[in-house]
């Protein structure tokens, strides 16, 4: 009934309008947006501007989509780097190893549908990872609480070990 009420208010060629026409002037300035920020990085290496300084940095930086304020990289890697340098590149680094480390200490030990469970949830952060190279959602509150509920489910300890024989005992 809510898409008859929605297609209905705003009209189905309008709606397939949308997504049949890409806005390609808005994917164009994406790798400008980046060299703009690959600047700021090289200027602030070591420590960054400071987390959350993007959209105060860039005014000083902007070549990009003139006549506009760019608040976002439309890159979350390359926003961190900017704003954090090395100082905190290097721990986000070492702490995603540690997530991928534990994620396949845990998905070995798993056997049937806690395995699939978290075959999910690691897809899900994989999927995550690889739009925010090209989108700023971890910025967005309801996407970093599902991150963070997908990086729980793929590192939650059931208190089992890998041996079958144990769960069947209990």
């Amino acid at each position: 009934l809510l898409t008859v009420v929605v297609l209905s208010w705003v009209g189905l060629d309008q709606l397939a309008a949308r997504f049949t026409i890409p806005d390609l002037a808005d994917i164009n300035q994406r790798p400008a947006i980046w060299s703009d920020t690959v600047k700021i990085i090289q200027d602030f290496w070591l420590t960054g501007t400071g987390l959350n300084t993007y959209g105060i940095t860039t005014p000083f930086y902007q070549t990009a989509v003139p006549g506009q304020h760019l608040r976002e990289a439309h890159n979350d890697y390359l926003q961190l780097a900017a704003e954090g340098g090395l100082m905190l590149g290097i721990p986000i680094l070492l702490a995603i190893f540690a997530l991928c480390y534990e994620m396949r200490r845990r998905l070995s030990a798993d056997f049937g549908s806690l395995f699939w469970i978290r075959v999910g949830s690691i897809t899900g952060i994989a999927a995550i990872a690889l739009q925010s190279a090209v989108e700023f959602s971890l910025q967005m509150p309801g996407n970093a609480a599902m991150f963070a509920v997908l990086v729980g489910l793929a590192i939650h300890d059931d208190g089992s070990t890998a041996s079958p024989s144990r769960s069947s005992q209990g």
